[in-house]
């Protein structure tokens, strides 16, 4: 196109003279070249002007001396209209404190040459709001500034600042809470620590005081059973009593004859023909005698169950454990049960192979275990009942199965069967009992092995434990 636009033009210089000609060609190119430029300067400063338009924030010149030279931007939040700036000094605009801030800023960027910054508050028509002042230099003694508008930020910062510190405060409420609730707690720690102490103290004292009670009786009984020994009632009116008391002749009568085993016992009152008013000899048939021994018999078999589980609870159980054959053991206890199933017409097949791994366990333990669950069989179904005794190894526990063809439970009462729990007074199962089956459950649980009870219809009832295997 240039090609053909010269050779026009060359043509419409026809009949000048050459060096006219060419410095004409060179004028042409020259305003054609100051013309593109000049449209590509307008069409950069449309671009330029786009973006200050976008751009939300206030964009000021200024001079050294504080004066606006031109103002950029939307100028509805701004202390006075736009064009009252222009022209003006910052001093006459802006409050004496703001523009003597501004005017340091100013001083200090054009002496610097860096970019320096400040936040300020200003009064608009609207509400107070606070600014962000960005200072460069931009000519001779000449600075841009760029203003934004941070109030959002700053309401932002001064909420999260608010929420930071209701946290704070609330974290450190919590701190002394926690520790007044730690302080309580240690205090309800100590009051626990003496009532358990107390307990302790009131159980050994009771519980020696009965045992020493219950033996005393035992002693006593058993000794008038067996007939050597008489019974005396005497009465503490000549003492200055007007109670009675049961008390055991401690010298026997040589003139007395031997009594009869069947016959009834005869009690003599205390001192005989010296008091005045003796009283007449009372009969206690054996029979009675013989109930008031396994009475005394369970009482202190309980009071011994109670001290053993008080002794758990207290500390780690002690066990002596020995390496034995578990088929041996097993048959050893049932050979010691053999009087107590003879006793209530019991039988018990033993089904136990050959050949079982070894055991660790303590013996004497393990004999009270599997003695009560006999027990607790024999004691809740009536004369005749058929035991079978199984053991089998599965995952290197050998599980031993108990089973009789007795009165069966519910699997509720199957699953708090070895609990310790307060019983019902009209419960058949006793208190005793229960003691020693939550016994039965802290020995194997000792020895790392599980303890339960299973009821079929069919079958009877089951009872159930592992031990870990040796060998």
């Amino acid at each position: 196109m240039k090609v053909a636009m010269i050779i026009v033009n060359c043509n419409s210089f026809a009949g000048t003279s050459k060096a006219q000609r060419v410095d004409e060609t060179v004028k042409a190119r020259h305003q054609q070249d100051q013309q593109q430029l000049i449209n590509r300067l307008q069409a950069t400063e449309a671009q330029y002007q786009a973006i200050l338009n976008a751009i939300p924030d206030f964009i000021f010149r200024l001079s050294r001396d504080g004066n606006f030279l031109s103002l950029n931007g939307e100028v509805a939040n701004l202390p006075c209209p736009g064009e009252e700036f222009t022209g003006k000094n910052i001093q006459n605009v802006l409050p004496t404190d703001i523009a003597t801030i501004i005017q340091g800023i100013i001083t200090k960027t054009l002496d610097t040459g860096t970019l320096q910054t400040c936040e300020y508050q200003l009064p608009t028509p609207l509400e107070m709001r606070d600014y962000e002042a960005r200072l460069v230099v931009s000519g001779t003694d000449e600075v841009l500034a760029i203003v934004r508008d941070i109030t959002e930020r700053k309401q932002t910062e001064a909420k999260l600042l608010l929420t930071y510190q209701e946290l704070a405060d609330l974290n450190t409420n919590l701190e002394h809470q926690v520790e007044e609730r730690t302080v309580e707690l240690q205090q309800k720690m100590r009051e626990l620590e003496e009532i358990q102490r107390i307990k302790n103290v009131v159980l050994h004292t009771v519980a020696h005081d009965l045992r020493t009670s219950v033996i005393g009786n035992l002693m006593v009984l058993e000794n008038l059973e067996m007939g050597s020994g008489e019974w005396k009632v005497g009465s503490r009116e000549n003492r200055g009593n007007s109670e009675h008391e049961l008390e055991e002749s401690t010298i026997p009568n040589p003139q007395s004859p031997v009594p009869n085993p069947q016959s009834p016992l005869p009690l003599i009152p205390r001192g005989g023909p010296t008091f005045p008013n003796p009283q007449p000899l009372i009969s206690v048939p054996r029979s009675t005698i013989d109930r008031m021994i396994q009475g005394n018999n369970r009482q202190l078999g309980m009071l011994d169950s109670l001290l053993e589980i008080h002794s758990c609870e207290e500390k780690e159980l002690t066990l002596h454990r020995e390496l034995v054959p578990l088929r041996g053991l097993l048959e050893n206890i049932i050979t010691d049960l053999q009087p107590l199933l003879k006793e209530n017409q019991a039988t018990c097949k033993s089904l136990i192979p050959e050949g079982l791994p070894l055991v660790m366990v303590d013996q004497t333990r393990f004999k009270k275990v599997v003695m009560s669950l006999f027990s607790y069989s024999l004691q809740h179904n009536p004369p005749g009942l058929k035991f079978t005794v199984k053991t089998t190894v599965e995952d290197g526990m050998i599980r031993t199965l108990i089973q009789d063809n007795g009165i069966t439970m519910s699997k509720s009462e199957c699953d708090r069967l070895f609990d310790l729990q307060i019983r019902d007074p009209q419960a058949p199962c006793s208190t005793a009992i229960c003691l020693k089956m939550y016994l039965c459950q802290q020995f194997i649980q000792a020895h790392s092995g599980k303890i339960g009870a299973t009821s079929n219809p069919r079958q009877g009832l089951t009872f159930w434990f592992t031990l870990p295997s040796s060998g």
